[in-house]
């Protein structure tokens, strides 16, 4: 059997442009990919579940998962692909997280909280969230990370 699926994810927000970015890294069967976006008009919230939601095509059906990031308001997550999350559901931004939450599916789920410090995988995905930041005050943005660019960090994501 195959081992968990990791995904570190972050985003980052800048208020003067009232938009932000956000980036993403999965490793699936020692295989990495990732994204990064960034938008303009719209709330921190919507961003990171909109970012978050944009990783979810893909992962194999039923394997426990661990997304690893620096948001803490994001562990509400391992209760709602639970089915538990009673009065701590969320009240803002339903149809995102009801798409995130039917995305992930049911599937063992734990939200590991970190900090995106440099050198560290979050930090690197940091600096990804902050391109697509810097991308999106022209405009939507989103690109896939290179292969290259994973590859030379790949010791960073190691698990």
């Amino acid at each position: 059997m195959a081992g968990p699926i990791h995904l570190w994810f972050h985003a980052t927000y800048s208020a003067p442009y009232k938009g932000g970015g956000f980036a993403w890294v999965r490793s699936m069967d020692g295989e990495l990919s990732g994204g990064a976006g960034g938008e303009r008009n719209i709330t921190f919230e919507r961003l990171e579940l909109t970012g978050l939601s944009s990783a979810v095509p893909g992962l194999a059906a039923g394997t426990p998962l661990i997304i690893h990031t620096a948001n803490s308001r994001l562990a509400i997550l391992e209760r709602l692909v639970a089915g538990g999350a009673g009065s701590d559901a969320p009240e803002a931004d339903l149809d995102l997280w009801a798409r995130l939450v039917s995305g992930l599916g049911k599937r063992p789920l734990k939200v590991a909280i970190g900090q995106a410090a440099p050198n560290t995988a979050l930090g690197f995905v940091s600096a990804w969230a902050e391109l697509g930041r810097d991308k999106a005050k022209g405009g939507a943005f989103k690109a896939a990370i290179p292969k290259s660019n994973l590859l030379r960090s790949a010791n960073l994501l190691k698990v």
